[in-house]
């Protein structure tokens, strides 16, 4: 259903997401997770032609047999909503804070022609319903600062869901959640999803929220592809020295007093990164070569762009 081959995002020049390759098919979840300016936003953005001023993608998006690079702005409109939904990474910004939440979730069937007024109102009430929120019949009538940020949440997944879509962006749909809104909102996609059979691009930089939606997984760093393959592959056994790096961040129920293990440094601006594998400066393996040229990809249970693949120490 989605294909993007080879995507590239630069802006003066500047590589910010690197020869991206990835497919999800209809039905199927894949997981895209790294550290905040990995680039997993940017590529969404990118499949939505919502890439800021400046920014430029080259390579393919391939949906349903459409390239959505070639396509201009007005034919682009056609598919956001109505074949291609996303849910920002903040409700509160994203929902118009002067409009209703009825008037919002109705509008997309309205400009998509699939209804009129108020057809649009009534199944605006029957999707808040689905999505969980208490008496959708007061809440349409609510403005976004009337409700609670899982409230708001579930509110822009009845707007990415109105019509249908094929495919459903999640861009950290649950990362200014506590952790038992998390679990329903989880819970709730993966319901969606099961039974309206969407491919669903699930972006995070939380291991366990990704194990927990998605059967494969994505690992980025630097705008680049680090390791992808079957979730639970690549949990239990990464290859690449950043996905090893993150998997020993993480508390896996130390006690109290004992030390995490960060990665070393910090991640560095575009124009500071390798010319070969972006993750160079703060790999414990990295040497000459790998600076230099970009890594092969490595075969394994989980597939690692990475000259030194091994298994955790």
């Amino acid at each position: 259903m989605l294909s993007v081959e080879h995507l590239r995002i630069t802006f003066r020049d500047l590589p910010i997401l690197r020869d991206l390759s990835f497919s999800i098919d209809r039905g199927e979840a894949l997981g895209l997770v790294g550290e905040s300016g990995s680039g997993k936003s940017m590529a969404a953005l990118a499949i939505m032609g919502l890439l800021p001023k400046g920014m430029k993608a080259s390579g393919r998006v391939m949906f349903e047999g459409e390239n959505l690079l070639a396509l201009d702005d007005a034919r682009l409109c056609t598919y956001r909503g109505r074949h291609i939904g996303m849910i920002f990474q903040e409700p509160m910004t994203a929902l118009n804070p002067v409009h209703r939440i009825g008037q919002q979730v109705a509008e997309t069937l309205v400009l998509h022609g699939l209804m009129n007024q108020s057809e649009a109102l009534r199944e605006a009430e029957r999707l808040l319903e689905r999505v969980g929120i208490d008496e959708p019949h007061r809440r349409m009538h609510s403005y976004p600062h009337e409700l609670s940020g899982g409230q708001r949440q579930r509110v822009m997944i009845a707007m990415a869901m109105a019509c249908k879509p094929g495919l459903l962006i999640a861009d950290e749909p649950t990362s200014a959640l506590d952790v038992t809104v998390q679990s329903e909102i989880l819970d709730l996609l993966q319901d969606l999803r099961l039974q309206e059979g969407m491919g669903t691009l699930f972006i995070s930089h939380d291991l366990a929220v990704i194990a927990k939606v998605a059967r494969h997984t994505l690992v980025l760093y630097g705008g680049a592809a680090m390791e992808t393959g079957d979730t639970l592959a690549l949990l239990r056994e990464p290859r690449h020295p950043y996905t090893q790096g993150l998997l020993a961040a993480l508390p896996h129920g130390r006690t109290r007093g004992t030390r995490l293990q960060p990665i070393p440094g910090f991640v560095p601006p575009a124009h500071q990164l390798a010319p070969g594998c972006p993750f160079y400066g703060r790999c414990p393996r990295g040497d000459s070569e790998c600076r230099m040229r970009p890594p092969p990809l490595t075969l394994a249970h989980t597939h690692a762009w990475c000259f030194h693949p091994g298994r955790r120490a």
